[in-house]
């Protein structure tokens, strides 16, 4: 069933932005310790590190951000052009309220513990290796229950 709001091309095309970015702002995230292990001796863990927090600051988290923005775009534009029609989506649904809750905690640790603990690595403290991938793998983890409230949209 086509909706008119929902199969716009303008709600298309925020939908397109909104996946864009959160795959540019997890996909270096999936690799990055990966890459990290591969490439690091004693000399290269800082530089490795120094590197993660130039693709935080200037790629992921910035991506992470424009991609929640558009997410509420999407929330906020699924009224259908149709006189006297309701929105598909809003923002009193469980599933919208629970993915923008989850999407502010990604933020937070995003900002308050994966970038300080990258910065801490990179300066030479060896210490925060064990924290950067616990976090990298608890924004793993909420990405998946994203994915999850995105797609099937439970308490529809």
């Amino acid at each position: 069933m086509l909706v008119p709001g929902l199969s716009s091309v303008g709600y298309k095309i925020v939908l397109v932005l909104h996946i864009v970015f959160v795959v540019v702002a997890f996909g270096g995230l999936f690799a990055t310790p990966m890459l990290a292990r591969a490439g690091r001796t004693a000399d290269s863990g800082a530089a490795i590190a120094g590197g993660t927090v130039d693709y935080l600051k200037r790629i992921a988290i910035p991506c992470l951000l424009l991609a929640g923005i558009f997410g509420i775009g999407l929330v906020s534009m699924s009224k259908p052009d149709v006189p006297g029609a309701t929105a598909m989506w809003k923002f009193d649904q469980g599933w919208v309220m629970a993915a923008v809750v989850l999407w502010l905690v990604q933020v937070g640790i995003f900002l308050a513990l994966l970038l300080p603990a990258e910065r801490k690595l990179a300066g030479g403290d060896e210490s925060a290796a064990k924290r950067v991938p616990m976090f990298t793998g608890i924004l793993h983890l909420l990405l998946l229950v994203l994915l999850y409230l995105m797609v099937f949209k439970p308490g529809i």
